[in-house]
């Protein structure tokens, strides 16, 4: 199997497995709540993108992630998540939440369709695996 096959099987199936966790507890736990509580919920876990800026910092990524595609969904990510932030900050004034709810979603889903797109275009998923350092990844994560 070739690697830009393999890279879109792991995609493809990973966001099956993230709709099966959504759909058999995630979203029963949001629908027992009021909207504010399910999308204070939502905003906290999108307050995490930030991580998204790892894309730019050196040694994170290999040099051979292209940096119009890193540069991009960096700041996309980070972009969602302070605006996710600024929901949580603004949850007493719900005018405002409400806006920022709006806000961190389009930006959000545009960030990820653009990334997509751009990933794409730059042929990343061909490139699959040439883009981390030379650390292998499962070093910051397992000791085995």
């Amino acid at each position: 199997m070739s690697t830009e096959s393999i890279f879109q099987t792991h995609l493809v199936l990973g966001y099956v497995a993230w709709l099966i966790c959504f759909g058999a507890y995630i979203l029963p736990w949001l629908t027992s709540m009021d909207r504010v509580r399910a999308h204070r919920a939502i905003a906290t876990l999108h307050s995490f993108r930030f991580f998204g800026l790892v894309f730019i910092l050196p040694g994170v990524v290999g040099p051979n992630l292209p940096a119009s595609f890193a540069a991009f969904a960096a700041y996309g990510d980070l972009a969602a998540g302070l605006l996710a932030m600024l929901a949580l900050i603004t949850i007493r004034i719900r005018p405002i939440f409400w806006l920022f709810v709006v806000a961190f979603n389009l930006v959000g889903m545009g960030d990820l369709a653009l990334d997509y797109y751009h990933a794409i275009q730059a042929g990343l998923p061909a490139q699959a695996g040439s883009w981390a350092p030379h650390m292998r990844y499962r070093s910051f994560t397992c000791p085995c």
